[in-house]
């Protein structure tokens, strides 16, 4: 990947909440990113079981600092809601 990741306290704290380990988080992020949020910030989604992790990290020159992980059952209702609402844009 060739980035290092740092974790925020919140991101931290949801991954314990939500019972994500770092090794989902890393599976997650050894792709490209597929959204951007009206931030900047870029988002990450990874198939993995009966779930969607979703990622949103900024990106510091060789750091990707992760905001927030979230579980998500339901992605391509998520995805199609933000996509609509103007709250993300699709990369590539």
């Amino acid at each position: 990947m060739g980035y290092k990741i740092r974790l925020t306290k919140h991101a931290m704290e949801r991954m314990a909440l939500r019972a994500i380990s770092l090794s989902e988080l890393e599976l997650a992020l050894s792709g490209d990113p597929s959204y951007r949020d009206k931030t900047g910030a870029e988002i990450y989604v990874k198939k993995l079981k009966d779930y969607s992790l979703i990622v949103i990290v900024n990106k510091i020159d060789d750091i990707l600092k992760v905001i927030t992980v979230y579980k998500a059952r339901k992605v391509d209702k998520l995805i199609r809601n933000k996509l609509r609402k103007g709250l993300w844009e699709k990369l590539k």
